[in-house]
């Protein structure tokens, strides 16, 4: 396990005080494992943590990374009105990281300040251990979270896989790819919406990416219920109660986003149309189950890695229309090669192209303005 720190700041400084993990001035976004309470941890993309400070000249993060420093986070710094003044990008090989942004922190103002891990669960885990300040900084109170919120389920896309990278036939790194610009970050920022991401690369509805069978036992919907995706689910002898299970009523979406089918027909044997079909009614059915009594929206995508001759569009559409969910079909949106970053994904300018096919879908389903 490698431990950091990143460092936001204008300059370096004496750090001053400090709130441990458990300090209510922290808010946690996404899925955290909380079983020690004392040292959170992480594996889903997007997963957050975020404070509003005021009177310091940096705001430092300790976390540790459980793969030898794979993953990159980014540490996103906002005004009052929520503006974002600085994005910064980190990778954790570093024992220490200063990371300086422009404007820099202002000791007579407040900032929103969130960091977020980039990738997905495969790069590594991370652990938190507490948040310092410069001398004189002062922790305040986190504004309320909106109340709008969307859960995006998916494979790459989701996670924004090689978004950031160019063309090319080489392997790929965490570098290359960055939820926060991928769509299901762009998305909930033009709601104003909170969102929870559970993403991960190559993961079908009934068969992952290169499967030599028809179907896959770690398929997309045997994670879904984890609070680390990369760890195994086991029921506890003293009460019953299941290992590593996320709590749904910690949370609730307004909108949930499924963005799965394209892996199941990857390459040969690929699941026959019951399969597929029962298998995502199934995952459906499930979501549906989790949220009651409420019932949010929920919304499937697939396309623009397949075209119209998969049969991702036809069966998801069979889906939807006997689950009640809305399809949108991203066939031949991509048509401009700047859309597209490495290995066959979309870029951020891709990214944004799904989003604007998909705001006014949600807004219709929703009400909401944008």
């Amino acid at each position: 396990s490698v431990i950091l720190v990143v460092l936001v700041c204008l300059a370096s400084s004496s750090l001053g005080l400090k709130i441990d993990p458990t300090s209510p001035y922290i808010r946690y976004k996404g899925r955290f494992d909380l079983t020690n309470k004392a040292i959170p941890r992480a594996d889903w993309s997007g997963a957050s943590i975020q404070v509003y400070v005021t009177n310091t000249s940096s705001v430092s993060f300790e976390i540790g990374e459980s793969h030898n420093g794979k993953d990159t986070v980014d540490v996103i710094v906002q005004d009052r009105s929520g503006n974002a003044l600085s994005i910064i990008t980190e990778n954790t090989t570093a024992d220490a990281i200063q990371a300086v942004i422009s404007p820099p922190l202002q000791q007579d103002q407040s900032y929103l300040v969130t960091l977020a891990r980039r990738n997905e669960p495969n790069v590594g885990t991370i652990s938190f251990y507490g948040i310092s300040l410069s001398l004189g900084g002062v922790f305040l109170p986190i504004p309320e979270e909106p109340s709008r919120k969307i859960e995006f389920l998916g494979a790459s896309m989701t996670c924004g896989f090689c978004n950031l990278g160019q063309e090319k036939t080489g392997p790929t790194g965490p570098m290359e790819e960055d939820v926060y610009y991928g769509f299901a970050n762009i998305i909930p920022r033009a709601f104003n919406a909170a969102v929870h991401v559970e993403s991960w690369s190559g993961k079908g509805v009934v068969r992952n990416y290169g499967s030599p069978n028809m179907t896959s036992s770690d398929a997309y919907p045997s994670l879904f219920s984890k609070i680390i995706a990369t760890e195994p689910q086991q029921q506890q002898q003293q009460n019953g109660d299941i290992s590593n299970q996320w709590d749904f009523k910690q949370w609730v979406p307004d909108v949930v986003y499924i963005e799965l089918g394209t892996n199941d027909f990857s390459v040969p044997p690929v699941p026959t149309q019951d399969i597929f079909v029962s298998g995502y009614m199934k995952f459906i059915e499930n979501i549906k189950a989790v949220y009651s009594p409420s019932e949010p929206k929920i919304i499937m995508m697939c396309g623009p890695l397949v075209g119209s001759s998969s049969p991702c569009i036809p069966w998801s559409k069979l889906v939807a229309s006997q689950s009640g969910a809305t399809f949108i079909d991203m066939v031949d949106l991509l048509r401009d090669p700047a859309d597209w970053g490495c290995l066959g994904h979309p870029s951020v300018q891709g990214h944004h192209k799904i989003a604007n096919i998909s705001l006014p879908i949600i807004q219709k389903l929703t009400g909401w303005d944008v």
